[in-house]
C-alpha cells in the first residue's frame, strides 16, 4: 500500500472505520462461537459478499449466516482467534482478511 497524506479529519475517519470495522469481526466470531444466529445475522450487511476458503463465494447476509449455521451445526464447542490482516476502506465499503 502506497503511503499518502491525510488531513487530520481523514485520518481521525480513516481509523474511526477501521476499528468499527475490527469491532464487526469480533462480533461476528462471537455470535459463532455462542451459536447466536439471530446475532450472527445482525452483524452481517445484506450486500455482503463473503469466500471461506476454497468454496464459491456467497452473496448476502443470508446466505452467509445459512452457510455457517449449517456449518456449526454439528459442533458443540468452539473459539475463534481473529488476526485481522487487511482492512481497505473505500468510501462506504470495505473489504477485509481474517
Amino acid at each position: 500500500m502506497a503511503a499518502t497524506t491525510l488531513s487530520p479529519d481523514a485520518a481521525i475517519r480513516a481509523l474511526q472505520d477501521r476499528s468499527e470495522i475490527t469491532d464487526v469481526l469480533y462480533r461476528y466470531a462471537s455470535t459463532i462461537d455462542g451459536f447466536d444466529h439471530a446475532g450472527l445475522r445482525a452483524v452481517l450487511a445484506d450486500d455482503l459478499s463473503a469466500r471461506y476458503g476454497n468454496g464459491e463465494p456467497l452473496e448476502g447476509g443470508d446466505a452467509v449466516a445459512a452457510w455457517i449455521g449449517a456449518a456449526i451445526a454439528p459442533v458443540v464447542w468452539q473459539h475463534h482467534l481473529l488476526s485481522v490482516y487487511h482492512i481497505e476502506v473505500d468510501g462506504d465499503h470495505a473489504t477485509a482478511l481474517v
